[in-house]
């Protein structure tokens, strides 16, 4: 089983930086979460055993794919991708199998 999510580096939903806030809906923001808080969800399943789960070398390249998208929400996020400046986001791979 491969997953692939977007993530954090860190939990940041106690406290989320304010130069952030104006980007991230709270809501949306529920799901985001970092490599630690999964591996601890998943540990506690019957029925998923983790082989790995690490953040994802394709950041970067995957943002910039997408900044260079024609369309209004690639243009709103470009601003948030540069505030971030590599700071909170990630994507996170989780591979694992079924017990």
């Amino acid at each position: 089983i491969a997953i692939s999510i977007p993530g954090m580096k860190y939990e940041i939903h106690d406290c989320i930086p304010e130069e952030m806030e104006h980007y991230w809906d709270k809501e949306a923001l529920r799901t985001w979460n970092s490599c630690d808080w999964w591996e601890k969800l998943l540990l506690k399943s019957d029925s998923f055993k983790i082989k790995k789960i690490q953040e994802m070398a394709c950041f970067d390249e995957a943002w910039q794919d997408w900044l260079k998208a024609d369309n209004k929400f690639a243009l709103g996020d470009k601003t948030m991708i540069e505030m971030d400046n590599g700071r909170y986001m990630n994507l996170i791979s989780i591979i694992g199998t079924k017990r």
